[in-house]
C-alpha cells in the first residue's frame, strides 16, 4: 500500500484489508489540504458507515490523519472555525460565514468533525510509494512528471487553433466567459494548459473556475493541479463533485453570471437534475466530449422528463466522431505494446468488445499486426459490418472471450461483467479502451479473488494487478486497473489532433456562454454548425498540415 499506517492496520485487521487498500488509494489520490469525512468515504464506496469511521479513528492514532472539528455553516454547508463561531456565541456576537457571509448564530449549527492528511504523510508517500491494492499505482518513468519548459513559456506553441481562436476580435470584445463559474471535468493532460489559457483570455476569471481530476496516472498530473491552483482556480478530486455542488447552492451569486459545465463523462449534468435541482436556474448550460457522457445525461433526461439545460455533445458531433477515434486506439495499441512488450500479439487470439468507433479501428490495428480477433457487438449491425469486414464474430459475449489472450473492452459500456470473468483464459490480459471504469467490473474481480498482486513491467514498474480466481485457481491480469489504457503514463492524442478536439469544445463552450444556444436537451447539431462557423477543419488543415 502508499502508507505504512494502512498497510499495519490491515495487518492487525485482515478481514478489512480490502476497504483499507481501497482507503489507501483513495488518500494518495488526493492532497493534504483535501477535507476527509467518513461518511462521505462510506457513501462513495458503498460500505458501512462505523466500519470506515473505525479505519479513519485508527489511523488518525496512527498519525496518518489528523482530526479537525469545524462549525457547518447552516445556510450553505461551508466549514468555518469552531473556536471562533464559540467565542462568537459566548461573547453574544453575530458570526458571518466566510463564504456566504450569512449570519450564523441565527440557525443551529452543526459541529463536525473532519480528517486532513498529515503533510509528513504526504511528503512520505511521495518518496517511497508502494502499492499492495487494486487501482494504485507507484510512482515511475511516465508518472509524476514535471511541466515542459515549453507549456510555460509558450503555451499554444503546439496548439496553434487554440492560439488562433483565443486572439479571434468579437469573441475577445464579447469576453463571453467573464463573470461566469465554470465547472470542469477534464483529463489532465498537457492540452488543458493551452485550453485553460485560451478561457481566460475570452474572460474566464480564475477563481471562478473549479477543475475536478479523475484518479488516471496522467503523466503530469500533479504539477498541471499546482498550475491551475497557482493561477487561482480551485482543484479538487472526482470524489469531492457532490460536497461542491452541495456547497455551490448555497453560495454567493454576486461575482458571477451564471454557471457552464464542461466535462468528460456525465458526472455533474445528472448530479444537478437529481440531487441539486435548485442550481437548475443558475446554469446557462454545458458541453459534453464524451459517448459515455450523452448516454448518461440521454438516462438522465428520461428519468426527469427531459433534461432542463442545454447540453452541447461533441461526442456525437461529426468531427469529433470521425476523426478522434483513429488517434485513440492507436493510443491504446500503442500503450499496450508498452506495457507489455513480451506480449507478441502475432498468431494471439484477441477478442474486441465493441464494434463502434473505436472498436472498429482497435480490431484492424490488431489485425494488421497479425492478431486473429474475434469481436463482439450486441447490435445486429454492428456484428453484420464486422463480419463482412472479414473479422471473426461471436455470438455471445462468453464465446468471443473464451480461449483468448487479450481481451479489449471498447463498447463504453459493462462488458467483462461476471459471466465473462467466469470463462477468461488463465494467464489473460484484459484492457479497457473506453472511458472511466465502466467496462471491466473491477469490482467483481476483488470479490471473487483468492489472492491479487501487482502486475509490474520488466522495471519493476505496477502496470495493473493479477487475481487469482477461484475453482480452478485461473490467473487474469487487469491492465491499468481497469482505466483507460490510452491514458495510461502517456498522452491520449498527437497534439494536432488534441489542438482540434479542444478547440471544437472551447467554441461549443463560448456559444453556450453567448446564449446562442439556450434550448433544453442534449445536442450535437449544434456543435456540427459550430465547427461550421468557425471553419475548424479548414483552420486545422491550414495550421497543421502547413507545419
Amino acid at each position: 500500500m502508499y502508507y505504512q499506517e494502512c498497510e499495519r492496520l490491515a495487518t492487525e485487521q485482515p478481514t478489512l484489508r480490502p476497504l483499507i487498500a481501497e482507503i489507501d488509494q483513495r488518500l494518495h489520490s488526493l492532497g493534504p489540504a483535501a477535507v476527509l469525512r467518513d461518511d462521505e468515504f462510506a457513501a462513495i464506496m458503498k460500505q458501512p458507515a462505523d466500519k470506515v469511521t473505525g479505519i479513519f479513528h485508527e489511523l488518525s492514532r496512527a498519525g496518518l490523519l489528523r482530526e479537525e472539528r469545524h462549525a457547518e455553516c447552516p445556510f450553505c454547508s461551508m466549514l468555518n472555525s469552531l473556536a471562533s463561531y464559540r467565542k462568537a456565541v459566548k461573547d453574544g456576537d453575530s458570526f458571518e460565514c466566510s463564504s456566504c457571509d450569512q449570519d450564523m448564530t441565527r440557525r443551529k449549527v452543526s459541529e463536525v468533525l473532519i480528517y486532513r492528511l498529515n503533510a509528513s504523510a504526504m511528503r512520505v508517500a511521495a518518496a517511497s510509494p508502494v502499492s499492495t491494492s487494486a487501482g494504485a499505482v507507484s510512482a515511475g518513468p511516465g508518472y509524476g512528471e514535471s511541466l515542459p519548459q515549453r507549456v510555460i513559456d509558450d503555451p499554444f506553441r503546439y496548439t496553434p487553433l487554440m492560439r488562433y481562436y483565443s486572439q479571434n476580435s468579437t469573441l475577445g470584445k464579447a469576453q463571453p466567459l467573464a463573470r461566469r463559474r465554470v465547472v470542469f471535468v477534464l483529463h489532465f493532460l498537457l492540452d488543458l494548459i493551452p485550453f485553460v489559457e485560451a478561457c481566460r483570455r475570452l474572460g474566464l476569471a480564475m477563481e471562478n473556475a473549479c477543475f475536478f481530476f479523475k484518479e488516471y496516472p496522467y503523466p503530469q498530473r500533479g504539477a498541471i493541479a499546482a498550475l491551475l491552483k497557482q493561477r487561482g482556480a480551485t482543484v479538487l478530486p472526482r470524489s469531492e463533485e457532490t460536497a461542491y455542488l452541495r456547497q455551490l447552492v448555497n453560495s454567493p451569486k454576486d461575482r458571477v453570471d451564471g454557471t457552464l459545465l464542461v466535462e468528460d463523462g456525465g458526472f455533474l449534468v445528472p448530479a444537478v437534475h437529481q440531487q441539486f435541482t435548485a442550481l437548475l436556474p443558475l446554469i446557462k448550460g454545458a458541453v459534453e466530449q464524451t459517448t459515455r457522457g450523452a448516454r448518461n445525461d440521454e438516462q438522465t433526461g428520461k428519468a426527469v422528463g427531459g433534461l432542463k439545460l442545454p447540453v452541447l455533445s461533441v461526442a456525437k458531433s461529426q468531427l469529433k466522431n470521425t476523426f478522434e477515434p483513429p488517434y485513440i486506439a492507436e493510443a491504446s495499441i500503442r500503450n499496450i505494446r508498452r506495457l507489455l512488450p513480451n506480449l507478441d500479439l502475432r498468431g494471439s487470439s484477441v477478442a474486441v468488445l465493441g464494434y463502434g468507433a473505436i472498436g472498429n479501428q482497435v480490431a484492424h490495428s490488431l489485425r494488421d499486426g497479425g492478431a486473429i480477433v474475434t469481436v463482439f457487438d450486441e447490435a445486429a449491425a454492428r456484428q453484420l459490418e464486422a463480419g463482412h469486414e472479414g473479422f471473426q464474430v461471436a455470438d455471445t459475449l462468453r464465446n468471443a472471450v473464451s480461449h483468448k489472450k487479450l481481451v479489449i473492452g471498447a463498447s463504453g459500456n459493462r462488458t467483462v461483467d461476471a459471466g465473462a470473468i467466469a470463462v477468461l483464459s488463465h494467464d489473460c490480459y484484459v484492457v479497457s479502451a473506453s472511458s472511466e471504469q465502466y467496462e471491466i467490473d473491477v469490482d467483481e474481480l476483488n470479490q471473487q479473488r483468492i489472492s491479487m498482486s501487482d502486475l509490474k513491467d520488466d522495471v519493476g514498474t505496477p502496470i495493473g494487478t493479477s487475481y487469482v480466481l477461484p475453482s480452478d485457481g485461473r490467473t487474469v491480469h487487469l491492465i491499468a486497473n481497469g482505466y483507460p489504457v490510452n491514458f495510461w503514463g502517456s498522452e491520449s492524442m498527437p497534439e494536432p489532433a488534441a489542438d482540434l478536439i479542444m478547440s471544437l469544445i472551447l467554441l461549443s463552450l463560448v456559444e453556450v456562454a453567448l446564449g446562442n444556444y439556450s434550448k433544453p436537451g442534449l445536442d450535437s447539431d449544434a456543435v456540427n454548425k459550430i465547427a461550421d462557423k468557425y471553419k475548424l477543419s479548414e483552420k486545422s488543415l491550414e495550421f497543421h498540415n502547413s507545419r
